[in-house]
């Protein structure tokens, strides 16, 4: 018991806080965005599933993951949001061992509570996707990789194998997993070209991960390809706004996000003016190195290929975490001045948390009112056609279950047209023709202009139809009744 005081407690008590935090308001939000892409892809076949999902843009540990977790707890919105919850609960795990056997307790507690009072993943907890398992597996492998520098002889083999396996996890769970290694990397060849052991060692473990990652590199290929020629859906970064937006979203609130530049940068010029700057403990500058590189790399690349989005930089959050933490401890000295600045920063953070971050897209709502709307004699059109996943989980869980293993979405769609409801991109002529049969039109408009750009669908309604009514559903959904004029 007293072993388990000291040496374990106040890092299960941020795991069960977060647990408990992260779990207060899980199912409030809809099942949205990608989480049904996710989820239904999950229900697949093992084979079928790294078949499709090789043609997307993440690879397949999180939905395999997934698939044998739906398998025992099923896809009821409890069960899908509750392991990447866990998952995001359980990092601060590891976030407090980095910073405790790094740094000190202080590091530690102030790092965890800047964790657990990020909006930002609290938002990617209560989100069936992959981001919250990336974030676990970059705290693991950077707890190993400092265990690793640190012990060196004495780092057994087997921590060595973990070692690998977990960062070859980490690119089987996201492309940007590489981001991981190369900063690893680079802290190798840049700190430690005189160890041979150290070298020895990491190069068996990027040996290893390279090996196992070999059926997947194909895959890396053709969608990096893909991506450079045909660009991508986010927008080229504008500036240094875009880095304090990015920054805005690590500290929840503007004011936060003030204060904390402000921290950096106080503690920055300190470290510059100092005249001693090899008595710092080096795994500040690791660390640094951790945040820095990817969310550098990233904001320049993404001029070229854009990427500056704030999930794809959530695996450095953490990182940000620490410099927070690291900064307040070095620049105020004096334990008034100290407490007093730790109470200020875990005070912003703690006022501007938000335990029920909304998603902006009410799906539960607007697929209940187009229920209630349509009868036998209603047609139903949907824009875009990718929407029709985010509708069938609300609309009926069993069609959501039909899938075909060889046309992806085929028996869904046409469960949906014998209710005479349609996803499509555009409208045509066959469409419109099919509308004199009924008495009512329901057309809902799911952010069409973002998914089909110039569809055209709701001005040739309005041309040809009888406009009856609009409902608003908050930030995304539009839903347009129409009464069909009968000749």
């Amino acid at each position: 018991m007293n072993l388990l005081s000291k040496k374990w407690f106040l890092p299960i008590i941020f795991v069960l806080i977060n647990i408990l935090t992260k779990s207060w308001y899980l199912t409030t939000q809809s099942i949205c965005i990608d989480e049904p892409f996710t989820i239904y892809h999950a229900q697949f076949d093992f084979v079928n599933l790294i078949h499709y999902l090789k043609n997307y843009n993440n690879p397949p540990l999180f939905e395999i993951i997934l698939h044998f977790w739906i398998k025992i707890f099923g896809i009821s919105p409890e069960s899908v949001r509750t392991l990447p919850m866990l998952l995001s609960s359980f990092s601060v795990f590891f976030i407090y061992q980095i910073g405790i056997k790094n740094f000190d307790k202080r590091t530690a507690i102030i790092t965890s509570i800047l964790f657990s009072l990020s909006t930002y993943n609290i938002w990617y907890a209560h989100d069936c996707r992959v981001y919250s398992l990336f974030v676990l597996l970059t705290v693991i492998s950077f707890y190993l990789f400092f265990e690793f520098l640190k012990e060196k002889e004495k780092f057994k083999w087997s921590s060595l194998i973990l070692f690998a396996i977990v960062n070859l996890l980490l690119v089987y769970g996201h492309y940007f997993g590489f981001f991981v290694w190369l900063v690893e990397f680079l802290v190798v060849v840049s700190f430690f070209l005189k160890s041979p052991l150290i070298l020895k060692k990491y190069s068996v473990v990027s040996i290893l991960s390279l090996l196992f990652y070999i059926p997947q590199i194909v895959v890396l290929f053709n969608r990096t390809k893909a991506s450079i020629t045909n660009g991508t859906w986010v927008e080229a970064p504008d500036g240094f706004e875009s880095i304090y937006n990015m920054l805005w979203y690590f500290c929840n609130e503007p004011i936060p996000t003030v204060i904390c530049i402000l921290l950096l940068i106080g503690a920055l010029v300190k470290y510059i003016l100092s005249k001693n700057k090899k008595s710092g403990n080096r795994y500040a500058i690791f660390i640094a190195m951790w945040f820095i590189i990817p969310f550098l790399l990233m904001f320049f690349i993404s001029y070229k290929i854009p990427m500056f989005i704030e999930r794809y930089l959530l695996f450095t959050s953490p990182a940000f975490y620490f410099l927070l933490a690291l900064s307040v401890l070095y620049l105020f000295k004096q334990p008034k001045f100290q407490a007093g600045a730790i109470i200020v920063l875990t005070g912003v953070f703690f006022f501007s948390a938000t335990l029920n971050p909304s998603k902006k897209r009410e799906v539960r709502d607007v697929v209940d009112y187009i229920k209630a709307k349509k009868n036998e004699k209603t047609i139903v059109f949907v824009c875009g056609y990718d929407f029709i996943l985010n509708f069938a989980y609300y609309y009926n869980i069993d069609y959501f279950k039909l899938k075909n293993q060889k046309t992806e979405y085929s028996e869904l769609e046409n469960a949906f047209k014998s209710e005479n409801i349609y996803f499509i991109n555009e409208i045509n002529d066959s469409l419109i023709n099919k509308i004199n049969s009924f008495d009512k039109v329901i057309y809902f408009d799911a952010e069409a202009d973002f998914s089909s750009p110039n569809n055209k669908i709701k001005e040739t309604l309005f041309e040809k139809l009888k406009f009856s009514e609009r409902t608003f559903f908050y930030r995304k959904f539009n839903v347009y009744n129409f009464k069909v004029n009968k000749k």
